[in-house]
């Protein structure tokens, strides 16, 4: 009879478990998706948006890091590109740029910061809680200690037409001899897509 008791507690306990976890998924699944953008959108004060890009050259296993941060009206504060070596693919390259636009915005002084790049591995990576043990790991789990220096933080996949400032600014660092950093400003050859974002972003308002 013990034998039995234990078995009957032993199913009842599996079946509350495989309950907890079908309400689980059903949380997650009915959970409102949020939509790609395909075109750069303001934060809303008091926060400022950080986009990041990553340009990678393999076979030198260098990467070049390019970042901007926009406030509420779409104004720059802030923009950099950074030289990276022994960057050992594509993926640790965009982790590198995460984590060095995060550096920028905390040393700006901004406390709540919205997170955007186009590399989906590299968001989903930061955004899930266990612990990441490929290449680009120490760069995530880094990522997400940083994350304490800010009041408030998000991260979120967008598609490269929404990231395209960052984007150059990655491949801009190709031809420049040093790193640089720019306050309330960045270079000419991104212009032309700062004005098309706020050109955009007048258009939605």
């Amino acid at each position: 009879m013990e034998g039995k008791r234990q078995s009957t507690q032993d199913i009842c306990s599996l079946t509350l478990s495989i309950i907890k976890e079908m309400c689980d998924l059903k949380e997650r699944i009915s959970a409102p998706v949020t939509k790609m953008n395909f075109c750069w959108k303001p934060p809303q004060d008091p926060f400022v948006k950080v986009n990041f890009d990553a340009a990678f050259k393999g076979t030198l296993h260098q990467s070049y890091s390019g970042f901007i941060i926009r406030n509420s009206r779409g104004q720059v504060m802030g923009s950099g590109t950074i030289f990276n070596k022994f960057v050992s693919d594509s993926f640790t390259a965009e982790a590198i740029a995460c984590l060095q636009a995060l550096d920028f915005a905390r040393d700006m002084g901004f406390t709540h910061v919205h997170v955007e790049g186009d590399s989906r591995t590299t968001i989903v990576k930061i955004n899930q809680v266990l612990p990441d043990f490929s290449d680009m790991g120490t760069y995530i789990e880094e990522i997400k200690i940083k994350t304490s220096s800010f009041q408030c933080i998000s991260f979120q996949h967008v598609d490269r037409r929404a990231n395209m400032v960052a984007h150059i600014l990655a491949k801009e660092r190709m031809s420049m001899s040093e790193d640089r950093f720019w306050v309330e400003d960045l270079p000419a050859v991104a212009e032309f897509y700062l004005a098309r974002d706020l050109a955009s972003m007048a258009s939605q308002s």
